[in-house]
């Protein structure tokens, strides 16, 4: 897959996106105040360091990525409050800003595959679905547990 210099820094910008999430994620699984909240906080930081080793065999030229079905969005995290990472994070929080972040990089990926083409294109929406996957896990958690009444 032929890639121009301006690619290969978006695919730079994108491995480092991935980096920092599952950096955030570890942390986020460092302060959780339960067990289980912890281990979903770990399997993300353990899937943005997937995505993140993905992006570098795609940097590489090992591979390429295909983008699946469409994801549902409830909708959640457009229309709830905004958290900062600082501070204690009760579970409801935690999810708000994890929900949040996932969205931010699905619309980043989104923008990406639409100022590029091919392969790469293809690459970066196959990505925003997988952010949107991880914004529905958390926003279904949010629901179950955060919004019982619903």
């Amino acid at each position: 897959m032929g890639k121009s210099p301006d690619v290969l820094e978006v695919l730079d910008m994108a491995i480092t996106r991935e980096h920092d999430a599952a950096e955030f994620y570890r942390g986020l699984a460092h302060k959780a105040p339960g067990i289980e909240m912890k281990r979903v906080f770990d399997e993300f930081a353990a899937e943005e360091q997937k995505h993140e080793s993905i992006l570098k065999e795609i940097r590489a030229g090992k591979r390429g990525l295909l983008p699946g079905k469409p994801v549902v969005d409830l909708k959640i995290a457009e229309t709830t409050r905004d958290v900062t990472p600082g501070g204690h994070l009760d579970y409801a929080g935690a999810l708000l800003l994890a929900m949040k972040r996932e969205k931010e990089s699905f619309r980043l990926y989104h923008g990406l595959a639409e100022i590029t083409e091919g392969e790469v294109s293809a690459t970066f929406r196959a990505l925003a679905q997988e952010e949107a996957k991880h914004k529905l896990r958390f926003e279904v958690a949010y629901e179950d547990d955060v919004m019982p009444e619903n």
